[in-house]
């Protein structure tokens, strides 16, 4: 029975040596008979004759595990260290080909194996973690039971078959070599019946194995290894991932979200406070523009179509947005909503790495649905910065964001008194001169070049001169402080959008 646990033990481990070892290993059957034979020359004459054989094949076995151990302290040296493992790494990485047996008595053999190497191999790793010394010493430790096995094997065979005789013969035999003895019938019957015993007592044990089995939600081996080293998985479009990977992932994703979103933010606060400062350096050359049309009606009304509102209004966007970048939000917008893109493909690809895959349900103690929608969406703050674009067009119009921020502020001068002012007070002089169609001099009537008398321009353009200069001494500042502070509502307006968040 011992005899049957230990070479199974020996088939386990050689199921998972490396290419090297079983270079090692063949060497070693190369190298044993010679040795054997060296060793005999030397213990001759230190021992009797039925002793001999015994010592030379143990001494010879117990030199080819030195050396095997040897090459393999070598080998493993010149090799990178175990990676830190998990339990359940450690296990899914030792499976055992006995695991997927159709006889229940070796699937839980295969199974208890593999935990038993996997947890070796977790040791190994958190050894080399503290000390690559005692790593190595670990790992050809753990080397050498299988190595012991293996040259035991080998001194087995080195042994003559009519040595293997004295195994039925009686004990005299041995001190009476020149003696003939007669096998004892009880020695045959005892290793014929051993073999027989032994698989009946199999036989049985798999029949209640399989019972047990059949009855139970878990076997045995299959509780023990749930208990050491059983897994909680996430669930995600029914793929298993790794959870405190995938959670690690969507931090790390939320804080690039978190990243781009702040400098994307100060990015857009900053063009729109460059657009509402550079309009408010330009209000000083549109009131200069206003306060000297007082001699040049007759060519405005040539370059005026449809109402006065209509020509002022178009007056007042160039000449407010003169030297603005419309594109400069639109492009860190566009950068914002590419940089969003990377992240979510960044995710998704750190997801498919974290992927488990090839693990047995029995080995899973904890599901954890989620959802790769809510994983990929991108938190809060980003999202509203990049409906921003969407909002600013619903609100004040189609185009680019860039010339919707810039029209903003042309549009909240439009509802403002100092607009109505200007417009109405331009239409008085136009109807003076006759350049409209209408008798009426309000704002929204059509200018008609052409129309006035020759006769009165020279006194209108006097009157108009005065009458305009003596405005501008008693309005003009108050009109620039009403636009520049309807510059800087609409500015405080678009930042209230930016920051809705």
């Amino acid at each position: 029975m011992i005899s049957s646990i230990l070479m199974a033990s020996l088939l386990f481990s050689m199921s998972k040596w490396e290419t090297f070892v079983w270079i090692m290993a063949c060497l070693a059957v190369v190298v044993f008979c010679p040795l054997a034979f060296a060793v005999g020359r030397v213990v001759r004459s230190g021992y009797e004759a039925p002793y001999r054989l015994a010592i030379t094949a143990n001494t010879a076995s117990w030199i080819v595990v030195g050396l095997l151990c040897a090459g393999y302290l070598i080998c493993s040296a010149l090799e990178p260290s175990t990676a830190p493992l998990s339990a359940t790494d450690a296990f899914l990485r030792s499976s055992s080909p006995l695991s997927e047996s159709q006889s229940v008595l070796l699937s839980e053999a295969g199974k208890l194996g593999a935990l038993a190497d996997g947890m070796t191999d977790f040791g190994l790793s958190k050894a080399a973690e503290v000390s690559f010394g005692g790593y190595l010493a670990a790992r050809v430790f753990v080397a050498a039971a299988g190595f012991i096995g293996f040259s035991s094997i080998l001194a087995i065979f080195f042994i003559p078959t009519s040595e293997l005789k004295r195994v039925f013969l009686p004990i005299e035999s041995a001190k009476n070599p020149d003696v003939s003895y007669s096998a004892k019938t009880s020695y045959i019957a005892a290793v014929c019946a051993l073999p027989i015993v032994l698989v009946a007592a199999f036989l049985y044990a798999e029949g209640s194995a399989a019972y047990i089995v059949q009855s139970s939600e878990y076997s045995f081996a299959e509780s023990l290894i749930r208990d050491k080293a059983g897994v909680v998985v996430a669930v995600i479009d029914d793929k298993y991932y790794d959870p405190e990977a995938v959670e690690q992932i969507y931090d790390d994703a939320v804080a690039k979200y978190d990243d781009l979103t702040r400098k994307s933010h100060e990015a857009i606060i900053d063009s729109i406070n460059d657009t509402c400062n550079k309009q408010i350096a330009n209000v000083d050359a549109y009131l200069d523009w206003y306060y000297s049309l007082t001699a040049d009606y007759e060519r405005l009304a040539q370059v005026f179509t449809g109402t006065i509102e209509d020509g002022m209004r178009e007056q007042l966007a160039n000449r407010i947005n003169e030297g603005i970048d419309a594109g400069a939000i639109q492009s860190q917008l566009d950068e914002l909503s590419s940089g969003v893109n990377d992240v979510e493909e960044d995710l998704k690809a750190s997801l498919a790495e974290c992927e488990i895959a090839d693990i047995p349900d029995w080995l899973i103690i904890d599901k954890r649905e989620m959802d790769l929608e809510s994983l990929t969406t991108p938190p809060e703050p980003t999202s509203q910065l990049l409906g921003f674009k969407d909002r600013m067009l619903a609100s004040f119009g189609a185009g680019t964001v860039g010339g919707v921020i810039a029209g903003k502020s042309t549009a909240k001068l439009l509802e403002k008194p100092v607009f109505k002012n200007i417009s109405s007070k331009l239409a008085t002089a136009l109807a003076r001169r006759g350049l409209l169609k209408t008798a009426s001099a309000g704002v929204g009537s059509l200018i008609a070049p052409g129309v006035g008398t020759a006769g009165g321009i020279a006194v209108g353009v006097l009157t108009d001169y005065l009458f305009v200069k003596a405005d501008e001494a008693m309005n003009r500042e108050a009109y620039r402080e009403e636009i520049i502070a309807a510059i800087n509502e609409s500015r405080d307006e678009m930042i209230a959008e930016v920051e809705a968040r």
